[in-house]
């Protein structure tokens, strides 16, 4: 590949670090938008790059003391199985779909990054009263 991911890369650690979000609402329309990698591939490596850059930002967090172990754990215990079940309904489509795999996923994702703004708004409005 080349030096553009790096620089993405960077920019969405930064936003990441500092922010808490944005990694997977960044990263992974980067990567399907302006690179042309297929939607799945797109989620997979987003998600493979995620765990890592957010390890190093959760074991700094936890060293300036901003993180609630306890509630991370409580919020581990909803997200981890319900991340399988993405995963496996990911492959559902896969099967059912086949090569028309790609636009369900590009439709998923906009519809994701839709939903993500609508509540981004929302919590702007509600932080502004």
């Amino acid at each position: 590949m080349d030096w553009k991911f790096t620089v993405v890369g960077l920019l969405t650690g930064l936003l990441v670090g500092m922010t808490g979000m944005g990694g997977g609402s960044l990263m992974t329309p980067i990567l399907v938008f302006l690179f042309g990698i297929p939607p799945t591939t797109a989620i997979g490596t987003d998600i493979a790059h995620g765990a890592a850059f957010k390890t190093v930002g959760a074991v700094q967090h936890r060293r300036m003391g901003n993180v609630r172990a306890r509630l991370a754990g409580w919020m581990l215990i909803g997200s981890a199985p319900t991340s399988l079940l993405g995963v496996w309904s990911a492959v559902q489509i896969t099967d059912r779909y086949g090569d028309g795999v790609e636009d369900v996923m590009a439709k998923v994702l906009g519809a994701a990054l839709l939903f993500g703004t609508a509540g981004l708004i929302a919590k702007s409005l509600i932080q502004t009263k």
